[in-house]
């Protein structure tokens, strides 16, 4: 019925995605409160700074969302596939491992995912008592690249199911 409804299929992807990324950006300042609340964690010296931070980590990872959802057939491989690659470039990127301690090549391989830059900005928001904002609009704009580049291959996988 989507298919023959008076839509681009670009307009139907976005409505289809939109509230994906609604509950993606709730969780994040859910996580951002309730670590506040229970375990005192601090928001940084400029906690604004954590506003354009959560919604490019939301859009990549809705839109990394939409390139699987478009790339699979089944439920199952959906559920497959997503664990498969979120763990993969989680440990690519030192989600498992702070960055730190990761040898110069590793830290090289893992800005190619957007769990580093996510987790790059974040560091610089979070814990530098002078926040660098060319860092942060710097890790900001990968993850607008990687939810552009994700979100067309979406699109053009969606265009040639149909």
């Amino acid at each position: 019925r989507l298919r023959i409804a008076p839509l681009t299929p670009i307009g139907l992807l976005v409505g289809k995605t939109l509230p994906y990324l609604v509950v993606s950006l709730l969780q994040s300042v859910a996580l951002f409160i309730f670590g506040r609340l229970m375990y005192d964690m601090t928001w940084g010296e400029q906690p604004l700074l954590l506003v354009p931070l959560i919604v490019c980590t939301s859009l990549a990872a809705t839109s990394l969302g939409l390139l699987i959802a478009t790339s699979v057939r089944t439920d199952a491989q959906v559920s497959s596939y997503s664990n498969l690659i979120v763990i993969t470039l989680a440990g690519i990127s030192g989600c498992f491992v702070p960055r730190e301690w990761m040898p110069d090549v590793m830290k090289e391989v893992s800005v190619v995912t957007p769990h580093a830059w996510a987790l790059i900005g974040y560091l610089e928001a979070l814990t530098n008592p002078q926040p660098e904002v060319v860092g942060i609009v710097k890790s900001g704009l990968m993850l607008l690249g990687f939810s552009v580049v994700f979100f067309a291959a979406g699109c053009w996988r969606f265009r040639s199911m149909t």
